[in-house]
């Protein structure tokens, strides 16, 4: 019996072959563009929605309920979060969690700073080919994940706080530290 391949997750890189039989090392990296990160967002999205018939029937009852409340904007919503379940089924995409991974995971020649579906899919099928285990891949997607919304609410709340104001040399006018402006 031949067993799925695991990622060695004491390595830094996903090791395979490609299609001809050459080898690949995608090195693993804890950070995104602003482009990746738009697509980050949508695939997370899908992630956590999950992407099965049951989800799909959830969000349809979901839908019916928000009309029945006269909550149309709210349902137009969920309608739209449903259609793009189906969609993605029909598309025969790789699963969310593969395309997680694919953000992170680059050859050392890729460009970081562009997102290319073509690129991301060739990834996709190397680990496919390589047989890798499905359950290693929600466990880098979701790392991935919680390291990307940690830090994005940590930075978030940075920003929210009021600047600190620190006393000028001269006596009692006040300075923003921030940007300097005497108050």
């Amino acid at each position: 019996m031949t067993e799925p391949k695991r990622i060695n997750f004491q390595l830094p890189y996903l090791e395979c072959t490609n299609g001809e039989g050459e080898p690949r090392r995608y090195y693993i990296h804890d950070t995104l563009s602003v482009a990746r990160f738009e697509v980050f967002e949508d695939v997370h999205m899908l992630l956590a929605k999950g992407r099965d018939y049951g989800a799909v029937f959830t969000s349809q009852k979901k839908v019916h309920e928000l009309l029945n409340q006269s909550k149309v904007a709210d349902a137009a919503i969920e309608n739209y979060n449903s259609m793009m379940l189906v969609k993605e089924k029909i598309e025969k995409r790789f699963h969310p969690a593969m395309r997680l991974v694919a953000l992170f995971a680059n050859l050392e020649t890729e460009d970081m700073t562009k997102y290319d579906e073509v690129a991301q899919n060739k990834k996709i099928d190397d680990w496919v080919r390589e047989g890798f285990a499905m359950n290693d891949f929600f466990t880098l997607a979701f790392s991935f994940a919680n390291d990307i919304l940690e830090s994005y609410n940590e930075t978030f709340q940075e920003y929210l706080k009021p600047p600190k104001k620190e006393k000028a040399s001269s006596g009692s006018e006040e300075t923003d530290a921030s940007s300097g402006r005497v108050s």
